[in-house]
């Protein structure tokens, strides 16, 4: 059985592949130094291809995020692809040079319903990439689901209290720190975990307090990264994906058992 929530506090999950290193030369791309993407031809024959691919399954509405004629980067998501339906427009699709993602924001239902849109988009991906590229593997197949507990589940607790009392997870600081906090203050933590799950695939756990649509929520931001060689098959990513979600999904039941009731969990089959 799955569990998932009538009253979930999902904002957005991400489902996404990287690809392709620096396609300008040799060297590789070094993490956060942005690399120029010259082939702008190819790729806008790219974009024309995937567009058409997913426009039969109704992602009649594309929006360009970059402005034509400025410089596009690697990894810089270019075109946005929704649904003409209002109904449908909590899943979209987004590309750019080796970047693919698929989106769902709330109203969001369940994996089993948003994983055939993934891999639609997936296999539109698939037939659409350069034949330069083609059998390219995939460098990274990601999943990341951004939730915030508002003010019907944080029930007026800080965020401190909130991440203790109810997700188990706390903070001891040393007396040196301690000390400098002012007595009747309280302690905001803002907690970024990477956690090895095996020698190819890292979860990153972030715990912290924001504002979301003006109600201060604590934000829980949870992502698993494959690397590494990855086939470029429907099948091959679609398992990771899958694999992913079952992790963040596990992690996630059990660190609000304290709260489930007021989430109000629906058991599918």
């Amino acid at each position: 059985m799955s569990i998932t929530f009538s009253n979930a506090p999902l904002i957005e999950i991400i489902a996404e592949l990287r690809w392709g290193n620096n396609p300008n030369n040799s060297a590789p791309a070094q993490p956060g130094v942005p690399v120029l993407v010259l082939n702008s031809s190819n790729l806008d024959e790219f974009f024309m291809r995937f567009g058409g691919e997913i426009y039969q399954n109704g992602f009649q509405k594309t929006e360009r995020l970059v402005p034509v004629d400025f410089p596009l980067m690697l990894y810089q998501p270019v075109y946005r692809y929704r649904k003409d339906s209002e109904s449908d427009g909590a899943v979209l699709y987004q590309t750019g040079p080796g970047i693919f993602s698929a989106n769902a924001i709330s109203p969001y239902k369940s994996w089993n319903v948003f994983s055939p849109v993934v891999q639609s988009g997936i296999e539109a991906l698939l037939r659409s990439r350069d034949v330069s590229e083609k059998d390219s593997p995939f460098t990274t197949v990601s999943l990341r689901y951004i939730d915030a507990f508002g003010p019907k589940l944080t029930q007026g607790m800080d965020v401190e209290t909130f991440l203790r009392d109810i997700l188990g997870v706390s903070i001891d600081l040393p007396n040196a720190i301690s000390k400098v906090v002012a007595p009747y203050m309280k302690v905001k933590p803002h907690i970024q975990l990477q956690l090895p799950i095996n020698d190819n695939t890292i979860m990153s756990l972030t715990l912290a307090e924001a504002m979301v649509n003006n109600d201060l929520s604590i934000i829980m931001d949870s992502t698993v990264v494959m690397s590494g060689d990855i086939t470029p098959t429907a099948e091959v990513v679609m398992n990771s994906l899958n694999e992913s979600r079952n992790i963040i999904h596990d992690m996630f039941i059990n660190l609000t058992k304290k709260i489930s009731p007021l989430m109000v969990p629906v058991e599918k089959a």
